[in-house]
């Protein structure tokens, strides 16, 4: 029996917008630097020390979901909304939606527009990308810029693109899957209902 799937979010759709995403960036890069690539081994450093901080810091933040969400009426909402866009999404589907999104996401700020524009300007853009303030996706939009934040920093030290695709694909899977699933606390609590 197959499972019912949302009407909006399809594979060929995500790889399609994530795709385009990811090669906006490496364009971009192009022709900012000449080099078509970001770097994904760096000549020195440890890399694997920043691949764990960024497993880590995937943790950190999935970790931290549950409470955000009992705080935050706008991002319980707004979760329940991915959960009705995202439909009865499969293990595979799951997992093709966190690759793509943080690869293509990735190549984008980190890969691109950090390199253009900084690493303030790049997490500034990727928060207002994905909330505009005083729209019902602000607080989404600030929790962006913070995390943008630290996958820059950690582009930045590390020298890599690597760890921050790590880390936004390891925070998408957990939380997509668990939204999928209804892991998440999505109701409010019982004395606000009044």
């Amino acid at each position: 029996m197959n499972k019912p799937q949302s009407d909006v979010m399809s594979i060929p759709f995500v790889l399609g917008f994530y795709g385009i995403m990811g090669l906006s960036g490496v364009v971009w890069l192009f022709f900012e630097t000449g080099n078509a690539m970001p770097t994904i081994i760096p000549e020195k450093g440890n890399l694997l020390a920043y691949c764990v901080a960024a497993g880590a810091f995937s943790l950190f933040i999935v970790s931290l979901t549950p409470t955000i969400l009992k705080v935050s009426s706008p991002l319980r909402h707004l979760t329940l909304e991915i959960r009705s866009l995202l439909g009865n999404l499969s293990h595979k589907e799951v997992l093709i939606l966190a690759l793509a999104s943080g690869i293509g996401e990735e190549l984008l700020f980190r890969g691109a527009i950090q390199e253009s524009l900084g690493l303030i300007w790049a997490s500034i853009i990727f928060g207002l990308l994905h909330g505009l303030p005083g729209t019902r996706l602000a607080h989404w939009g600030i929790f962006a810029f913070i995390v943008g934040l630290f996958f820059g920093v950690l582009q930045e030290q590390s020298q890599s693109i690597l760890p921050p695709i790590l880390a936004h694909f390891g925070i998408n899977y957990i939380n997509i899957k668990r939204i999928v699933r209804g892991d998440l606390y999505l109701e409010p609590p019982a004395d606000a209902k009044t």
